[in-house]
Formats: structure tokens, C-alpha cells, sequence
């Protein structure tokens, strides 16, 4: 071979690229657009997304033991259940970037993700038709996302790249091809990711994969003209059952745990008849949309006539019934659509498992999984005025979701004016009443979504502070649940799930009337207003002042060394400290020293050690930390610590936000150790926050000794 060939043959590509014309510009054009609505704006309207960043952002902070609130309040949820995705997604992301940008990510996902989807779904079905994947791009904005039911809305987009994907490789899954592994592995992959976006989009992508495979097989016995026996031909069957087994076995056992020995509910008929023919998927915030619902649902009845008209012109025209009764693949999903219709007529709106919005879910899948079946063959100017009307629809879907974003996002923006007043490590109680819910100052009366209904949760946003009313911790198939159990629904009545008082109490969009009741019947004399906006009032709890100079022993002021022993509720105090036992909290000691949590304390004593400050201990797990407060004056001080350790349990102490303890570990046989640290106090606080790695953590007491001159200021 000549040099100059050899340089030839290293030149070419091993890949043609695609060549990209103005259309794909405008596709792209189309799409980028598309995200207006979510980074015109700093709040993304949404009814329960509020919430789910909070939560995201609770599941990504919950392992620093200095947000001792959030750890006391809540607990993490490590079920494998169907609804992790968008949680994690957005708690990896927060380690780069703002909360607020970390949804806006998500949500792009799931506005760009649908259209792509059905764009490689339809290319792998019929390339023809990839026309109609314009249909995604009308229902990038749809009633779910809207809701804030991120999860559901990304399992969207997956569930047809997984029935995309099976389709294509549906031949390639065969014991020969199963030592390689790859089409079953990416399948597997995409099934997992539909299962822990959303259950009941993991559960229909079963069906209809199941379904698909029935009726090929059927198929395939009247068109199979390779003379195989029964047998042979029952073969790619029995593949296919098999590598579903596991399969079958996950959806069928998280289904029948979710729906038996629970309660439904039903929508009227007329309310079904309503939604399916309005195509009120696209309808949240007001009724505008259901004209461009109507449209659509005009646009594609008429493809659907044309496909039937077709479909049965071809048949009279067969000459014999064996050439008659012929099949097309894309056949397949206009039974899908059917049989997804009769889901979507008999299902029940929910179940008091947690399951809601049924009808709502199966509607949307049940107008995309016709789009192959829909023929477009059609002269090339009709071709393109189905273009030009899908893409006008979109944009006048778009046109109303960009003006109702940018006023909702100003309303939101005024709401949340005062989230710097909210302390660290504090807690918020969020009270509301319906009437205020379903108003915008700029839209008027919302009839469908409730955007400001979760908008409290921005208060809680990094800075420590647990919302008391998190209607997520209610429910096991979130990541975070409370630690307390809840008597009632979280926001439906006075009473939270967290035995103390909240420090700060929201009320809500509430009427003059609901305002009056709330001070009246639940806060009292308890809490006094800090700040009253239009649409909201924000009370704080009325704090006690302790008294700086509570621990000195002279009138002029001199200091002695404090010393804290722990202990049993009625046990014996080495000389000259003070007894702390498991029941010594804060607020019940003058404000002066105490636990600021409700964990779980316990304690323990060795009656054999002869130092009394080793004779007793406070312990706890590594599920709960002991937080304990001093009031101290501002200054220097060194304190000394004592501990029970051993080599599975190390322990390791926060003081005032720094880590001046990490994995202590016993030094000899005792197990005792003392550790020392050099604190300067500048807001009148100790805060000390005891945690192990372990299993356990003993803590026996502090002794806090002033150094140099100390101010009370």
C-alpha cells in the first residue's frame, strides 16, 4: 500500500457524521425554546416541586451531624421503592450546584426528554413518522409536571426509550446472544430506571411489553413459513417469558402490596368522558389550554380516521381472506391504545396506598402510544401543514405557560421576601386554609394545580431548618420520613408530628378569618409577629433571655469552673457539678443548660469506677446525637470531655460548627477518655453535638473552665 493511500485510509471517519441541515436547526430552535418557561424564572411553578427540592436537599444534608434539627426531626427511608429517581438526581446535583438550578435541571430533563423519546421510539417503530414526535413537544408541559410530580413526569421519556429499545432488540434476546449480555443488560438498565422513577409507569411498560410479545407470537404463527413444529416456533415465547420472570415478580409484588385490603376512589364518568376528549393532560393553571387540548385531540382523530380508512381499504381490497386478514406491526399499538383506554375507564383515581392521579397517568400514555399507528402518507404539502400545525400548537401552548410562569414566579418571589429572618437548626409549622390556594393577584381563580400550596419549603432551604408539615415524611415512598409517628395527614390540623413547639409559624395565604382563628385557638400569647406581608404572616416564637451571669458564685461577678455531670434522672452528682440526666432539656431548665433535641437518650452507670465523673453515662445510637446548649459568656474557654469508648465505637464532637473531636478511640483497658478543646464564644452559646460511627456513644459530662477575661456581651 502507497504512502499516500495509507494516509487516505486513516483519514476517513470511522463513523459519517450527520450532516446538519436548517431543519435540524429549527428542531433544536424548537426545543430550546421550549425551555423559557423554566429559566426565565427564578420560582418554577409548580405545585409539590417546592417540596421535593427540600426533601432532595434534606436527603443530601442529612449525614452532617451539625443540622441536629433535621436529624431530629426526620429519619431516611432506604426502601428500594419506586420513586428514588429524581430525588437523588437532585441531591447529586446540589454538590455542584444552587437548590433552585438543581430542579431547573431535572426539569429540563423532563421537558427535552419526552420529545427525544418519542422521536427514537417512533424512528425505531416507523422513521416515516417521526413527523408526530412533535407531539412530545406539545406535551413537554402537561398537568403532572405541573403538579410537581417530577418522578412521574421523567419516567415518561424512559418508559418509551425502554419500549423503543426492546423493540429493536426484541429478536436479539436469545440464549445465543444472552453470553454477550448487551441488549438484555441495556434492557434491565432501562427497566430499573423506569421502576425507580414511577411505579405506575414501570408497571404499564410491562404490560405493554407483554402484550407486544403475545400478539407477535401470534402473528408470527400465521405468517411463519419456515415449517417449524409448534415447539420450535413457541421458542422465542419461552425466551421472552423467562428473562421477564424477575420481572413479573417485582411489579407483581409491589402491586398487590400496594392495592390489597386498600380503599378506591372513582371518577364519574363524566369526568373521564370530560378529560379524555378535552385532552385535559395539558391543562394545569387555567382553562386556556383545553382549546389547544381540543385542537389536538380534533388533529388527531382525523389521522386516526385516515389510518382506519386505510387500514380498511386495504382489507377489502385483498383477494383472499389469507392475504385479507394481514397484519402490520404498527397494528400492535392501536390495541395498546385500546387496552390503555379501558385501563384508563376502570381504574381508580386512587388508593389509599398512596396511589393517585391513576386516570390522570394512564391518559397521557394512551394518546402517546397511538402515534405509530397514525399514518402520515400523505402528499408532502399536507405533510407540511401537519407540521406547521403541531408546531403551532406547541407554541401557543408555550405562549400561555411563559406568561403564567412569569407572574406566578413575582407572586412567589414576594412570598418568600422574609426567609432571612428563619434562625439555623430551627423548625417552621406552614398553616393554610383552602380559599387562598386557588388565587393569583395576576391570573385570578386557578382551577387545577396549586402553586403556591408547597412554597413554605423555600423557607427551609440551606439553612438547617426542619418544616414541620412535610407532606412527604408522611408517606413511605419518599426518601425522608419523620422520626415521629404522624396521627393525622401532615397539614390537617394544629397538631405537627414533632413534640415541641415550632419556633416559627407560617400562615399562608390565609383568609382575615382563618389569621384570626390561628392566633386565637393555636398560637396565643405564644408567638408574636415578625413579619406580615400581603399574602402571608410569619410569627416567631416568644424567646426566653437567660440570665449570662447564672453560674457565678460571687456578687462581683468571679467565675468558677462549670461542671456537667450525666447521669440517671435520680442519681447521685459528683461533688460540686451539676446533674444532667436524659430528661434535662433545655427549656426545662431556666433556659440556661439542656438537650435541645427530643432523641431517644438512655443512661448507664459503673458503679465500680471511682471517679464519679466516670461512674455515670448518657448514651444513644448512632441514629440520634446528643445535642447539648450551655449559655455562656462571650470569651475564652477550655473544655474537657469525658467519654466511655471502645475500639467499635469512636466518638466525635462538634463545638459551635467545628469538629474539635473526630474518632476518639479508647487509649487503654479502662475504656475512659478525656479530650480537650480551646473554644472562644462570640454568641453566648456552647452547642456541643456527641455522635459515634459505631454503634454507640457514652458521654459522662463537660467541664467548661474560663480563660483570661470573659465579657457578658
Amino acid at each position: 500500500m502507497s504512502t499516500r493511500s495509507i494516509i487516505q485510509h486513516h483519514s476517513q471517519p470511522f463513523h459519517k457524521l450527520p450532516k446538519i441541515t436548517l431543519k435540524h436547526l429549527l428542531i433544536a430552535l424548537l426545543l430550546l425554546v421550549h425551555l423559557l418557561p423554566i429559566w426565565i424564572v427564578k420560582y418554577f411553578p409548580t405545585q409539590d416541586g417546592p417540596s421535593h427540592i427540600y426533601n432532595a436537599q434534606l436527603f443530601k444534608e442529612y449525614h452532617d451531624h451539625q443540622n441536629f434539627r433535621i436529624r431530629d426531626v426526620y429519619q431516611l427511608n432506604w426502601t428500594p421503592f419506586p420513586n428514588w429517581t429524581t430525588h437523588l438526581l437532585m441531591a447529586m446535583l446540589m454538590y455542584i450546584f444552587p437548590p433552585l438550578i438543581c430542579e431547573k435541571i431535572v426539569l429540563s430533563l423532563c421537558v427535552l426528554g419526552l420529545p427525544l423519546a418519542l422521536f427514537y421510539f417512533l424512528r425505531v417503530i416507523d422513521r416515516s413518522k417521526v413527523i408526530l414526535s412533535l407531539v412530545g413537544v406539545i406535551y413537554s408541559y402537561h398537568y403532572l409536571l405541573m403538579m410537581g410530580f417530577y418522578n412521574f413526569s421523567l419516567s415518561v421519556p424512559v418508559f418509551f426509550w425502554a419500549l423503543g429499545y426492546w423493540w429493536k432488540h426484541r429478536s436479539n434476546i436469545t440464549p445465543k446472544r444472552l453470553a454477550s449480555g448487551q441488549p438484555l443488560v441495556g434492557f434491565y438498565l432501562l427497566l430499573t430506571l423506569t421502576y425507580f422513577s414511577h411505579f405506575q409507569s414501570f408497571f404499564l411498560l410491562v404490560i405493554s411489553i407483554s402484550v407486544f410479545a403475545g400478539l407477535l407470537f401470534l402473528f408470527s404463527l400465521r405468517t411463519d413459513k419456515t415449517g417449524l413444529s409448534f415447539t420450535g416456533r413457541l421458542r422465542p415465547l419461552l425466551y421472552f417469558v423467562t428473562y421477564m420472570a424477575p420481572v413479573y415478580t417485582v411489579a407483581l409484588t409491589y402491586y398487590f402490596s400496594k392495592t390489597q385490603g386498600y380503599g378506591r376512589n372513582y371518577r364519574k364518568l363524566s369526568w373521564l368522558n370530560e378529560y379524555f376528549f378535552n385532552l385535559k393532560s395539558l391543562v394545569y393553571f387555567r382553562n386556556n389550554h383545553i382549546w389547544i387540548g381540543q385542537f389536538l385531540f380534533v388533529v388527531l382523530a382525523v389521522l386516526l380516521f385516515c389510518s382506519l380508512w386505510r387500514r380498511g381499504t386495504k382489507f377489502l381490497g385483498k383477494s383472499s381472506a389469507e392475504t385479507r386478514f394481514s397484519f402490520e406491526s404498527t397494528d400492535l399499538f392501536l390495541v395498546m391504545f385500546l387496552i390503555l383506554t379501558l385501563i384508563y375507564y376502570i381504574s381508580p383515581n386512587n388508593i389509599q396506598s398512596g396511589g393517585g392521579w391513576i386516570n390522570d397517568r394512564v391518559h397521557i400514555y394512551l394518546v402517546l402510544m397511538l402515534l405509530p399507528f397514525l399514518t402520515i402518507a400523505f402528499h408532502r404539502h399536507l405533510q407540511y401543514i401537519l407540521i406547521a400545525i403541531l408546531v403551532g400548537l406547541s407554541l401557543w401552548h408555550l405562549a400561555y405557560t411563559v406568561h403564567d410562569n412569569f407572574f406566578l414566579d413575582r407572586e412567589i418571589a414576594e412570598m418568600t421576601e422574609s426567609v432571612d429572618l428563619i434562625a439555623e437548626n430551627s423548625t417552621i409549622v406552614l398553616y393554610l386554609d383552602k380559599p387562598g390556594q386557588r388565587f393569583s393577584a395576576a391570573l385570578g381563580e386557578i382551577d387545577y394545580v396549586k402553586p403556591f400550596l408547597h412554597v413554605g419549603s423555600y423557607y427551609c432551604l440551606d439553612n438547617r431548618v426542619a418544616l414541620l408539615r412535610n407532606y412527604e415524611a408522611a408517606l413511605d415512598y419518599f426518601p425522608v420520613n419523620y422520626q415521629y409517628q404522624m396521627n393525622t395527614r401532615p397539614y390537617s390540623g394544629p397538631k405537627t408530628s414533632y413534640p415541641r413547639q415550632a419556633d416559627y409559624v407560617l400562615a399562608w395565604r390565609m383568609t382575615s378569618a382563618g389569621v384570626s382563628k390561628l392566633e386565637q385557638e393555636t398560637l396565643g400569647q405564644d408567638y408574636r409577629r415578625i413579619h406580615t406581608a400581603e399574602r402571608y404572616i410569619l410569627y416567631h416564637l416568644n424567646q426566653y433571655k437567660p440570665d449570662m451571669n447564672w453560674w457565678t458564685d460571687t456578687p462581683n461577678g468571679s467565675r468558677r469552673e462549670l461542671v456537667f455531670d450525666f447521669q440517671p434522672k435520680k442519681g447521685t452528682a459528683a461533688p460540686n457539678s451539676i446533674s444532667v440526666s436524659p430528661m434535662s432539656k433545655y427549656e426545662n431548665q431556666a433556659y440556661q443548660y439542656g438537650w435541645l433535641t427530643e432523641s431517644k437518650l438512655t443512661s448507664s452507670s459503673q458503679i465500680e469506677q471511682p471517679d464519679p465523673l466516670f461512674r455515670d453515662a448518657i448514651m444513644s445510637t448512632t441514629k440520634a446525637d446528643g445535642v447539648f446548649k450551655v449559655v455562656l459568656p462571650n470569651g475564652h474557654y477550655r473544655v474537657t470531655c469525658f467519654f466511655w469508648v471502645d475500639a467499635k465505637n469512636p466518638i466525635s464532637l462538634i463545638a459551635n460548627g467545628e469538629k474539635v473531636i473526630q474518632n476518639a478511640r479508647q487509649t487503654d483497658a479502662t475504656g475512659f477518655i478525656k479530650q480537650v478543646y480551646i473554644i472562644t464564644i462570640t454568641d453566648q452559646q456552647l452547642i456541643q453535638i456527641v455522635y459515634t460511627t459505631g454503634q454507640s456513644w457514652n458521654w459522662c459530662g463537660c467541664k467548661i473552665q474560663p480563660i483570661g477575661h470573659s465579657s457578658g456581651a
